[in-house]
């Protein structure tokens, strides 16, 4: 999986979608970005229209549009760019990822490759291997969070 902006984050998250007058429509968000997610469903939904996505009980959650059908689900795009919910969802699902101990290596460390470092972490001193998944995901991120504050 490369990581950049809109790169998405594994969650396999249960949400509630709220498909127009339908019922309440359950299932599982699989993968999450900035931009948009796909919730796995076996319900049939109409495609293009506006949802409710509630990612739990007490979440007030956020619109998004069906764009794209898959034989176990759909692709969603949020109606608007890094909601404040989703960008919260993925920086905790980010902080709980590198809080989880590394998987042991698979190969020998001396037949790794060398990972480049990226520029923008070495001009603030910090030394981050440029392929580390989990890291260029807590970067993207914090880089929308500081783009909300300007």
């Amino acid at each position: 999986m490369e990581h950049r902006w809109g790169a998405r984050t594994r969650l396999d998250m249960p949400v509630q979608v709220q498909c127009g007058t339908q019922s309440l429509v359950l299932g599982i968000l699989r993968d999450a970005s900035v931009s948009g997610a796909f919730f796995s469903t076996a319900a049939p939904m109409p495609l293009l229209a506006c949802v409710h996505v509630r990612f739990g009980p007490r979440s007030a959650g956020v619109e998004a549009y069906l764009v794209r059908r898959a034989p176990d689900g759909f692709g969603l795009e949020w109606a608007d760019l890094a909601p404040a919910a989703v960008v919260q969802l993925l920086a905790t699902a980010s902080a709980r990822r590198l809080a989880e101990p590394a998987p042991e290596p698979m190969l020998e460390p001396t037949l790794l490759p060398a990972s480049p470092i990226e520029p923008s972490q070495a001009d603030i001193g910090i030394a981050i291997a440029a392929d580390t998944p989990s890291c260029k995901v807590l970067l993207e991120e914090l880089k929308v969070l500081l783009a909300q504050l300007d």
